[in-house]
């Protein structure tokens, strides 16, 4: 009998295609199984904002039939226009503006609905002076009426109405993309500006009845309402404001976020310093925040991660840096983890001449913009003072000045230290600006432009960034970070001068201060 006619053989050959057989059936279970779950998973999407409200048709006019909240899963089951109709995994159908969707949020959109927002009012309201309860009453704001939103902070927002500002609550407000050309009826083409040749660099007024304050504090006297498009004359900069000066000889201070300047004060004082002070002696921390399992936050379009624009960032200003002669140690250099506690142990032990940790905001309003630098110990103030002054000047986002903050790498490294937010992930008009090369060199340079300041003039710093500066200020405010913040500080923080190296006069520039024109 032949060798594979064996019994044996034909039962093993038997075996092996059943065996075979079940693989293949378990395979093709398998990739079922996940086909399945794929389209499970990418049926549903989930609602990323605080509360959307769900309307029964496709517009703002109709009502509003329930909310989903933050976290909420939903299906996609018919789009119309701007607006699509969604299921809800307790039942209920309801529609939503299209670009608070999940499912269609496209990172490389290039129309003008990602340039700003527009605040559609959803019932008659007031429009308030400043951004709280008992602020004094500017206007009347209609159901349907429509702004184009100039600024958030903490459930406000600033608009702009007819000639003047005015701060609305956000849960009175349909928030769109999109920017509304604005004509103003108090036109400034006739004002004088030949004062303007007297001065090196002027500021205009980007907002129409944009407030000058009498000090740069939110909450000081209003002493003019700038026209849209006036022209200032550019006297210093003092936190997250301009010192600026009118035709009329008015003096007073104008909030970054309402106004552009063509100033390049800051970076000639680095040149001056670059003559006298170098970075040759200087060892730098620099911190990419995050990294790792930890992503940080992540934009919309789900694929842009704070850990990456941190690591981004953090490589640029180590190679300005080193081209300027510091020293650099990078807490890490490729996408590992580091703890917190490791971050200011290496500092510690490396005994460096500073700590700048680098990292991207988010919150649950999309509205939210712009940079802030926070410090814990009081001896960080000067150097802070110093970048933040040269980041208005040279940044491409709005600047809210600089704040308090029990933040732990802040909390544990014993030498002058700084994190900063160098903008919103949840913003997807800030993610479109910051997440592109020539941003990192811009926050590169001005951070090696201000620490050259910073050790150059440590003693007179602020009397070199505005001259006219007087007096000392109080920053106030609390921050939280589940990553970083011990969550049981939450107290006012007074900036004080406690040493000599601190500045002889201080900036009002508390995120308070600097968020709330």
């Amino acid at each position: 009998m032949a060798r594979d006619d064996h019994p044996d053989n034909k039962q093993k050959q038997k075996r092996t295609l059943v065996g075979l057989y079940l693989a293949l059936v378990a395979t093709l279970f398998l990739i079922g199984i996940f086909i399945i779950w794929k389209y499970e998973k990418d049926s549903y999407h989930t609602v990323e904002t605080d509360t959307v409200n769900l309307r029964n048709g496709p517009g703002i006019t109709y009502d509003i039939k329930t909310q989903a909240k933050s976290g909420a899963r939903y299906r996609l089951i018919e789009e119309q226009q701007d607006w699509e109709k969604v299921l809800l995994e307790n039942g209920q159908a309801g529609w939503m503006p299209k670009w608070l969707s999940s499912s269609s949020w496209d990172q490389n959109q290039t129309d003008e609905s990602g340039t700003g927002f527009i605040a559609t009012i959803i019932k008659d309201t007031d429009a308030r002076q400043d951004a709280k309860e008992d602020g004094k009453k500017v206007a009347d704001v209609a159901k349907n009426g429509k702004y184009n939103i100039l600024f958030q902070q903490k459930g406000w927002l600033q608009v702009q109405l007819n000639q003047q500002l005015g701060w609305i609550k956000q849960e009175d407000v349909e928030i769109t993309p999109g920017h509304i050309p604005y004509q103003s009826d108090s036109s400034s083409a006739t004002e004088d500006t030949t004062f303007l040749k007297d001065y090196d660099y002027t500021v205009t007024a980007e907002a129409d009845g944009a407030h000058i304050r009498k000090e740069p504090d939110s909450n000081s006297d209003i002493v003019k309402e700038a026209k849209m498009k006036e022209s200032f004359a550019y006297l210093g900069q003092s936190g997250a404001f301009y010192h600026v000066k009118a035709s009329d000889g008015t003096e007073g201070y104008l909030a970054n976020w309402l106004a552009t300047s063509n100033s390049k004060a800051m970076q000639k004082l680095a040149e001056t310093a670059k003559a006298t002070t170098t970075l040759n002696q200087k060892t730098i921390v620099i911190d990419a925040g995050h990294g790792g399992e930890d992503p940080g936050a992540i934009a919309q379009d789900n694929t842009t991660y704070e850990k990456n624009m941190t690591l981004n960032t953090a490589k640029a200003t180590q190679k300005a840096l080193e081209a300027a002669g510091a020293k650099v140690i990078m807490t890490r250099t490729d996408d590992t983890y580091v703890g917190l506690a490791e971050r200011g142990e290496l500092a510690n032990k490396n005994n460096v001449d500073a700590f700048i940790s680098f990292h991207y905001d988010s919150a649950e309003e999309k509205t939210a913009s712009g940079t802030t630098l926070y410090y814990y110990h009081d001896h960080s103030i000067p150097m802070i003072q110093a970048i933040q002054a040269q980041l208005l000047e040279q940044g491409a986002l709005p600047n809210t000045g600089y704040d308090y903050a029990n933040y732990q790498v802040l909390r544990d490294t014993k030498m002058v230290a700084t994190l900063i937010e160098l903008g919103y992930m949840s913003n997807p008009s800030d993610v479109k600006v910051f997440n592109q090369d020539s941003y990192y060199q811009k926050v590169a340079k001005a951070v090696v432009d201000g620490l050259t300041v910073y050790f150059n003039q440590k003693a007179d710093l602020m009397k070199q960034i505005d001259p006219t500066a007087t007096g000392s200020a109080t920053a106030k405010g609390t921050t939280t970070d589940d990553t970083e913040s011990d969550s049981s500080s939450s107290t006012d923080h007074t900036v004080t001068s406690t040493t000599s190296d601190q500045a002889t006069s201080q900036m009002s520039a508390s995120s308070e201060a600097g968020a709330s024109e």
